[in-house]
């Protein structure tokens, strides 16, 4: 009975004791508070730069005529034109805002150094009543600098990747220039000749952006370019007694561009 008594008692001590424990204050540290990551913001001015690769070609719409004694000899119409490639690479800028949740519009200006060239290279050699006639000629059109002011349009696939559509202005400075050289018998020349025009067209495209963080984006497009038209020669004679010729030249540039970029957004 004894024996009973005493265990009967050293239980209750025991789980007395374990429910006073259970009350008193503990000093395992409180846990740490993260707050959630701030949502990204596409809102915001923005300066970047790009590079990348271009190329398409340039055309030459030409035109000539030739008239003796008033008759028509020679009327022509017609276009050449040269494969191009080359590099690109430059700065951007532009404003972003964000609005529907989902949606990202903006504007956009770059201007980009570059080096999209067309070449050609022609010889030619005969014999004129035993007179021996050759003539070689070089020509070139190279794009100097591509500039672009474009609104741009986007969706938010995640909150970090944007993929839009872009259009607007587009302008560049276009040098062309030609050698010539020939000779007949003992006798030759050479001549060298180039200009530059600066044209004005339209641009229009589409790409991606994902934002890295809160301040840099990296994004890739593609946009196709037309500059326009300008002339290179355009000349003539009339000698008013129905002799009389005329000529003209234009060159014509087009892109297509890939290209990569990377963006710091102020906000």
């Amino acid at each position: 009975m004894l024996r009973k008594i005493l265990i009967s008692g050293l239980e209750t001590v025991l789980l007395g004791g374990a429910a006073l424990a259970a009350d008193l204050p503990t000093k395992k540290a409180a846990p740490v508070f993260v707050p959630p990551p701030a949502a990204v913001s596409w809102t915001g001015f923005y300066i970047g730069v790009n590079g990348g690769y271009a190329g398409d070609q340039y055309k030459y719409p030409f035109s000539g005529f030739l008239e003796e004694d008033g008759d028509p000899v020679i009327n022509a119409d017609g276009s050449a034109k040269l494969t191009s490639s080359g590099f690109l690479g430059g700065v951007q800028a532009g404003y972003n805002y964000q609005f529907a949740t989902s949606w990202v519009g903006g504007v956009e200006a770059d201007i980009d150094a570059t080096s999209i060239t067309g070449k050609v290279n022609l010889g030619a050699s005969a014999v004129y009543e035993d007179v021996p006639v050759s003539g070689s000629a070089s020509a070139k059109s190279e794009q100097t600098y591509l500039g672009t002011a474009r609104l741009r349009l986007g969706y938010l696939i995640t909150p970090q990747f944007l993929v839009f559509g872009t259009g607007g202005l587009a302008y560049g400075q276009v040098k062309t220039s030609a050698d010539v050289g020939y000779s007949f018998g003992d006798d030759g020349g050479a001549f060298s000749w180039s200009k530059n025009t600066t044209h004005v067209g339209w641009a229009a495209g589409a790409g991606v952006e994902y934002k890295i963080n809160a301040n840099w984006s990296f994004k890739t497009e593609y946009l196709y370019v037309d500059l326009g038209t300008k002339t290179l020669l355009n000349g003539g004679y009339d000698d008013g007694e129905g002799d009389a010729y005329g000529y003209a030249l234009k060159v014509h540039p087009t892109d297509n561009i890939v290209r990569a970029g990377l963006n710091y957004t102020f906000n």
